[in-house]
């Protein structure tokens, strides 16, 4: 991929990022945090900055892009002092039910049960992320990384049975391993072929 289309890309994704904090401002309803869903503001978020980070590296100037989004994150980061406590309860609760609900089977499956594995287990680390210091999650960590062992093992019966379905990420951080799997095993394509 040209660094033209990751540029697209952020390009794409300000609005999503936009629209999901545009549900935020409605604020807790009922003064109820649980009820608001941050799934998409905390996702949205991380990818633009990892766009960012990547883009750095290879285009000499992003400060339109890091205006373009720092103007957005200012609500968020506003919105997540104001409600801080409520916040991080919400993010804990959404993290263990991901957890509660990652199994690698599906990637035996293919098509949308292995993508749905592989963004279960993203938003996972990313979820974990954004708990570091509020939240201790070595416990569900630890179940995650033994059964991210299993999932290793599956994905290579998925290319063998050509399951296989990546949803790479280069520009994710390398510790994203299963968003960097086409490094490993190469494309659908190349395996089929």
């Amino acid at each position: 991929m040209e660094i033209e289309e990751y540029i697209n890309e952020f390009h794409e994704r300000i609005p999503i990022y936009r629209n999901s904090l545009l549900k935020l401002r409605g604020g807790w309803k009922n003064d109820q945090p649980g009820l608001i869903n941050l799934f998409g503001p905390l996702i949205s978020r991380t990818y633009l900055i990892w766009l960012l980070d990547y883009l750095k590296q290879y285009t000499t100037d992003t400060s339109q892009l890091e205006n373009d989004f720092l103007e957005l994150d200012k609500y968020y980061m506003d919105y997540k002092e104001k409600n801080r406590d409520a916040y991080f309860l919400k993010i804990y609760s959404d993290f263990t039910t991901l957890v509660e609900g990652y199994h690698p089977d599906g990637v035996l499956v293919g098509g949308y049960t292995f993508e749905t594995v592989i963004f279960k287990r993203t938003y996972i680390g990313m979820f974990s992320k954004e708990l570091e210091g509020v939240f201790d999650t070595s416990k569900f960590m630890d179940t995650v990384e033994k059964l991210d062992i299993e999932l290793k093992e599956k994905i290579k019966d998925a290319v063998k049975l050509k399951t296989y379905s990546p949803q790479d990420r280069p520009y994710a951080p390398r510790e994203y391993w299963w968003l960097h799997l086409e490094d490993v095993y190469g494309s659908p394509e190349e395996i089929i072929d």
